[in-house]
């Protein structure tokens, strides 16, 4: 079993994280409130290497990554060598674009998953999708992302439940930590 730890999803420090001088005092502090471990999201557009010694230099881990979706199409051997230089295995999307809010949609993006999981997979890394309050809109007869997790199975897609948004999109956190079991490698 892996042991939990806390980290810090840098997203919320984003405005502190454009450059690279602003990034090392930014994890500097990150790491001085007693987080060991950090979700990278929301920096400026600096050096992957340069980075990934900044998170190391403040004594913190990459725990995982947010990225847009179009760059695991694009650019999925840069996704793997970005976090292979991150010593990170954990890969998440923070949510699709709108197009994907629907049946078709789903579809959409469960064969566009597929190919894109498998890869890395090969490469010892997973793959996760971050939740907003929207997802919980109607799909048929159940929520969006009731019916992601309902058609894409655990191993494939994983869930990072961001508690928060269930909350505001009218859910239950709890029930929904419970129903993606087994699938959380990480939980907001």
């Amino acid at each position: 079993m892996v042991k939990p730890r806390v980290g810090a999803q840098l997203y919320t420090v984003r405005e502190s994280m454009k450059t690279m001088p602003d990034i090392v005092e930014s994890l500097k502090k990150v790491a001085d409130t007693g987080y060991t471990a950090v979700q990278l999201s929301g920096h400026g557009p600096v050096d992957t290497g340069e980075l990934g010694k900044a998170v190391k230099d403040a004594g913190l881990k990459v725990a995982a990554t947010h990225m847009g979706w179009q760059r695991f199409l694009d650019d999925l051997d840069g996704v793997i060598a970005d976090h292979k230089a991150y010593g990170c295995a954990h890969t998440a999307v923070g949510g699709l674009p709108g197009e994907y809010h629907s049946e078709e949609g789903l579809k959409k993006f469960a064969d566009e998953l597929a190919p894109v999981a498998e890869k890395l997979a090969a490469e010892g890394m997973d793959f996760s999708y971050h939740n907003h309050n929207h997802e919980l809109m109607r799909c048929g007869d159940r929520p969006w992302l009731a019916a992601l997790y309902d058609t894409i199975d655990g191993e494939t897609l994983k869930a990072e439940i961001d508690t928060y948004w269930i909350q505001a999109g009218g859910g239950d956190p709890a029930a929904w930590v419970e129903k993606c079991a087994g699938r959380e490698p990480l939980l907001h």
